[in-house]
């Protein structure tokens, strides 16, 4: 392990600084947070969405072409009670858990 030099560490510094600057202002945390939502948010509705456990991309087309949108406000409704609600967020975990192992 080396330590950085030269543009690399002039970089990693700058970003650092950057960061503490956004940090400190809360209205600039904010206006960078909703930016950074607003650019993962179709990534985020793709892993929570039920196709994401359909490995074969010919039959997540037609499932996608037959069902429409499979996050829709009802599905996204029950995913948000699930995270919000400690009880069934701590289900959820527990069996998630268990399944992957």
């Amino acid at each position: 392990m080396s330590l950085l030099a030269g543009s690399e560490k002039k970089h990693v510094q700058k970003r650092a600084i950057d960061f503490n600057r956004i940090i400190q202002d809360e209205e600039l945390l904010n206006a960078n947070w909703k930016k950074y939502v607003k650019k993962e948010r179709n990534k985020y509705l793709n892993y929570w969405s039920p196709l994401s456990f359909v490995k074969n991309r010919y039959l997540r087309a037609i499932l996608r072409w037959l069902v429409g949108d499979a996050l829709n406000k009802k599905g996204s409704s029950l995913y948000l009670n699930l995270l919000r609600c400690e009880a069934h967020r701590d289900m959820s975990k527990e069996v998630l858990e268990k399944s992957v192992k």
